[in-house]
C-alpha cells in the first residue's frame, strides 16, 4: 500500500468517528474532505513529473437500497447522480 493511502484511510476513520449519524449524506462528507493537500480523500489534479494525478470520480453504493451515487469527474465540481439498480 502506498503512503498517501494510508494517509487518506486514517484520515476517513477520523472522519468517520467525528461526523454524527450514518448513511449517504456522511458518506459525502467524508468523500469531500480535501485536508492534506496532494494526499487528501479529495484531490485536485495536480501535475507529478511527466502526468496530472488526482481525484477523477467518486462513488457511494447504498447495498440494502440497490442505489448507487456517482460522480462524472471529480466530486469538488460534479455533482453525485443517482442511478437505482
Amino acid at each position: 500500500m502506498y503512503q498517501n493511502s494510508i494517509i487518506r484511510i486514517n484520515r476517513a476513520k477520523d472522519l468517520h468517528e467525528r461526523i454524527p449519524g450514518n448513511g449517504i449524506q456522511k458518506m459525502k462528507e467524508i468523500l469531500l474532505d480535501t485536508a492534506n493537500g496532494e494526499e487528501a480523500i479529495c484531490a485536485e489534479y495536480i501535475r507529478r513529473h511527466h502526468y496530472q494525478v488526482g481525484t477523477v470520480s467518486s462513488m457511494i453504493m447504498d447495498l440494502p437500497n440497490r442505489t448507487m451515487y456517482l460522480t462524472r469527474g471529480n466530486p469538488r465540481r460534479h455533482k453525485y447522480q443517482e442511478f437505482r439498480l
